[in-house]
């Protein structure tokens, strides 16, 4: 379940360069987090070094929290989660110690904080970026910008047709959108480019380059890639009045619902229940019992992180509560309410 509407990020991306490398697809999956498979081009893997100009970022139409301008490099890869194509970021840097500090707490991408400088003058291009407690790890690239348009070649629009980024969180793979106009590309001569972020992968080639002076971005907070489903008894008062509370927990709206041995769970499912037991089904696979219920915090608001605590519990003593909850219920006389809600699956 997408989320739609109104996007809460917005931001400007000004003289932005994708520096696009070919790598082998082989070496380039072992670096991935599970549950990612890299996109390829033509039967190659492509890495592409970014830098660009962050200004006039706003959460909810609020700037004044945010530094007015700063500058970002990324190194990034392309990637399927599933039937979804997007960008898994190895890294990203940035000048900015209160972005990078949130990036890393809300969006849980891998910002670093290093020192860049900037200079755009007569076409000439020049980036620096160093780390200030290891000199060594540094990165320069000067480029010629020309005034030519650059043609959206297949490659091009692979490397930058990306409106989905993947995180790998705790156990979980989580989605972020973006959205934007087509790109406008300027040719680019590419000049110098010395750069440890590519140390860890066997590159060759020289990169195709391509330079965009402006585009608005907007984005929205992360989502599951996969949303989870919990499949529950819906012949249950007890059952119903809990989906209930788990509806009221789940503010971002991530998590669905469906009852046991109904149309979805046959869709996933090749047979029965085997256990009186509460279900969830997520990129994980499935889980039941306690053990969902231990899982499905994954998903829900910092606040009842306070209920992960129970994992220092045996999961066989948690089982023996959970299933003798699950006998009592069959006796009891709670009236039964249906629960109206889009994320009520058949």
């Amino acid at each position: 379940m997408k989320q739609k509407g109104f996007l809460p990020l917005k931001m400007d991306w000004d003289d932005l360069v994708f520096l696009n490398y070919p790598c082998d697809p082989e070496i380039l999956q072992k670096f991935l987090p599970e549950g990612m498979e890299v996109d390829l081009f033509e039967n190659r893997a492509y890495l592409t070094i970014a830098p660009l100009t962050m200004s006039d970022f706003s959460l909810y139409s609020f700037k004044f929290l945010f530094q007015k301008r700063f500058y970002e490099c990324n190194l990034r890869t392309y990637v399927k989660v599933g039937k979804k194509r997007g960008v898994y970021f190895f890294s990203l840097d940035a000048n900015s110690v209160l972005e990078v500090l949130g990036a890393r707490a809300v969006f849980h991408l891998n910002y670093r904080y290093r020192s860049i400088k900037f200079k755009l003058e007569d076409g000439r291009y020049r980036f620096e970026m160093k780390n200030p407690i290891s000199p060594n790890q540094k990165t320069l690239i000067i480029l010629g910008i020309s005034h030519q348009k650059q043609e959206l070649t297949p490659l091009i629009r692979f490397i930058s047709d990306r409106s989905s980024y993947f995180v790998k969180n705790k156990n979980h793979l989580f989605e972020g959108v973006v959205k934007h106009k087509e790109w406008e590309f300027q040719k680019v001569e590419v000049l110098k480019v010395e750069t440890d972020l590519l140390n860890r992968f066997p590159i060759v080639d020289p990169p195709v380059a391509v330079y965009s002076k402006k585009t608005t971005v907007e984005s929205r907070f992360l989502c599951p890639a996969q949303n989870p489903i919990v499949f529950f008894d819906h012949a249950c008062g007890l059952c119903q009045r809990a989906v209930a509370i788990l509806l009221a927990l789940d503010i971002r709206k991530q998590v669905l619902f469906a009852p046991i041995n109904g149309k979805t769970y046959k869709t996933i499912f090749s047979h029965p229940p085997k256990n009186d037991r509460l279900i969830l089904f997520d990129d994980q696979g499935a889980s039941d019992g306690a053990k969902a219920l231990l899982n499905l915090l994954d998903y829900l608001p910092w606040f009842t992180g306070i209920f992960s605590l129970f994992r220092l519990v045996p999961l066989s003593l948690l089982n023996r509560w959970y299933d003798a909850i699950a006998k009592m219920r069959k006796s009891c006389d709670l009236e039964k309410k249906r629960v109206d809600d889009p994320r009520i699956l058949p």
